[in-house]
Parts: C-alpha cells; sequence; structure tokens
C-alpha cells in the first residue's frame, strides 16, 4: 500500500510541503527541509515498510529509526536526480510500527511518502 506524505500517518517538525511539483514525485508533492536535526515520524500498522524521497547532489545523509531502535544511515547524495526511489526499508513483525527520519546533512532532505504492507 503507498501512502503520501501529506496523510495523517505522517508528522513532521521543520519540514514543508512543496505542491504540483513537476519531476516525477508520487502525487506531484514532496514534505522537504533544509534544516539539519528535522524530523519527519512515519506510524503504520504492517510489516515491511519503504520510505520514498529522492537522490541527488544537494541530498545529504539521512537517519531512519525504527520503533525507537538503533538508527541506520543512508547517503542520498549521488550525482544524478532520482525522484520516488525507496531510500529506507525494513522488514518487521505484524504490529504497529514507527519510522522516524531525520536529516543530518546536505542542503535538503525530502519525503515522498511511504509504502507498506498491511497485516491482513
Amino acid at each position: 500500500m503507498r501512502v503520501n506524505e501529506t496523510h495523517p500517518s505522517v508528522t513532521a517538525s521543520g519540514w514543508n510541503l512543496s505542491s504540483n511539483r513537476s519531476e516525477g514525485d508520487y502525487q506531484g508533492d514532496v514534505l522537504y527541509t533544509t534544516t539539519n536535526g528535522a524530523t519527519a515520524t512515519i506510524t503504520f500498522t504492517g510489516t515491511t515498510v519503504r520510505i520514498h524521497s529522492e537522490r541527488n547532489i544537494d541530498q545529504g545523509l539521512v537517519e531512519f529509526s525504527v520503533d525507537g531502535g538503533p538508527a541506520v544511515t543512508v547517503d542520498t547524495a549521488t550525482p544524478t536526480r532520482f525522484v520516488n526511489v525507496p531510500v529506507f526499508e525494513a522488514d518487521l513483525p505484524p504490529g504497529t510500527h514507527t519510522v522516524t527520519m531525520t536529516k543530518r546533512s546536505g542542503q535538503y532532505a525530502l519525503l515522498d511518502g511511504y509504502s507498506y504492507i498491511p497485516i491482513p
């Protein structure tokens, strides 16, 4: 199941919505931040989760923590732009989970929603 970043299951502190984008983002919008330390939180009930974002030269390090566990750092900087791509994935036991995304470096961090496998 794919969920847009504007869904109530996503809360973001220090992030802004950019709408009507023509880059190929899911539903034409993204949340973005330029502030290191800014967090976005996703809560869902299911198993496997994928966080979608952008990879580009102006991106940087982003940390992901699942259910308060240790953070996994992902480098989203690439010389070529890729939009609406999974940048983090976790296989989880069935249940309600929270993923926290934190910008650590680079000019921007983007959130283009998430996908997950719901519990049947």
